[in-house]
């Protein structure tokens, strides 16, 4: 068994390939020419992305594909090594598997994209498909575009899409890994501009059940803060506000609306004790959990009595475990189910892709939604 060096593979890259399927090409040279034998080990994808100064994922996806197809053998904790030559005759070379992949920021990194994986990964295997991940980390729109950029189906039949703040960038490499006609579904965050499968909370709603609550509670003038972004997710909260209120003959005023200029957290604090102090507004509904927290924390800090200003939000389901106390009137958005939902949009999508683009909302949980053992 011999171990080669990605030195050698350097001079027989062709730059007129993208450039994972490049080195893909060129280990299967190597390997049709019987440079590379059966068993010889092939170099990590930490080495091939260090030497030849590309990206993981590019590597990665060049390794995965030649391991779909026979021509390499991954064996965990050992390495990558050349497979036999029998493996790759057309005859005997196993379809393609029934893989499905996810790209999240941090699937780990909060308990809803943890129960959105989970749903997602439950469905799947349900259905006789096994779910690989890409995590994008916290650099994540330059990450999501290298990768969109090299995303093809040939190491999975679909893609669910978590995306960062929507930008055109983003934007554009959906559009093209649609008009390639590579299975997609986008869940929890939907991207402007784009015909492609969705899934998320129904926010109109939501919002429109928790400005209700508080109107309900002997509030007639409640307020809203929100994020100044013109983003999908913070248009459809404020709509449901707007829409309780038009319900209940209560008047929408500007004048009760805060706008942050970041979003989960207060960029004009004189601003808000202005609006805090005036007295205007006896309760208010808050477009995401960490303003909320920051908002009692001002209420707090300028003197008032938080027990005289009610605070509504949109919070994510942390499970038994996790859940602390709240202060607030709440709803939790259904990760799992969004999960689950995303799935069979995108086997929907693989069964039949000519269908047109179809967007699934699901109802955020309140209270007496929840099943025995969670927060209420």
């Amino acid at each position: 068994m011999a171990l080669w060096h990605v030195d050698d593979l350097i001079q027989e890259l062709d730059p007129l390939l993208p450039i994972y399927a490049s080195i893909k090409r060129a280990i299967r040279e190597k390997i049709e020419r019987g440079e590379l034998r059966s068993g010889d080990q092939v170099p990590s994808e930490q080495q091939f992305a260090e030497t030849l100064r590309v990206s993981r994922s590019q590597a990665r996806q060049a390794l995965c594909e030649l391991d779909q197809e026979n021509f390499l053998v991954r064996c965990r904790g050992r390495g990558t090594f050349v497979g036999p030559p029998e493996a790759r005759h057309p005859e005997t070379r196993p379809m393609k598997s029934r893989v499905l992949q996810t790209a999240m920021s941090d699937p780990l990194y909060s308990y809803h994209g943890r129960s959105l994986s989970h749903g997602f990964c439950e469905r799947a295997a349900e259905n006789g498909y096994h779910t690989t991940h890409f995590v994008c980390g916290y650099d994540t729109i330059a990450r999501v575009v290298d990768f969109l950029s090299e995303y093809n189906n040939t190491t999975s039949q679909g893609l669910a899409l978590w995306p960062p703040e929507p930008c055109e960038e983003v934007c554009e490499m959906v559009r093209t890994v649609t008009r390639k006609r590579l299975p997609c579904v986008l869940f929890d965050s939907p991207l402007p501009g784009v015909e492609v499968d969705f899934v998320g909370t129904d926010n109109v709603d939501a919002y429109d059940r928790l400005t209700t609550r508080l109107v309900d509670m002997g509030h007639e003038r409640v307020g809203y803060v929100t994020w100044n972004a013109d983003l999908p997710n913070v248009r459809s909260r404020l709509a449901g506000y707007r829409r309780a209120l038009e319900r209940a003959g209560l008047p929408f005023e500007d004048e009760l609306i805060i706008r942050t200029e970041a979003p989960a957290d207060f960029s004009d604090p004189e601003a808000l004790t202005r609006v805090l102090t005036s007295g205007d507004a006896t309760a208010y509904v808050c477009w995401f959990p960490n303003i909320a927290w920051d908002l009692r924390t001002n209420v707090i800090a300028l003197g008032l009595d938080p027990d005289e200003i009610d605070i509504a939000t949109l919070d994510d389901l942390h499970g038994p475990e996790t859940d602390i106390q709240s202060p607030f009137v709440r709803a939790w958005q259904d990760g799992y189910t969004i999960g689950r939902v995303a799935c069979e949009l995108l086997l929907g999508r693989i069964a039949h892709p000519e269908r047109p683009a179809e967007h699934r909302l699901v109802r955020a949980l309140f209270p007496e939604d929840l099943p025995k053992g969670l927060p209420r």
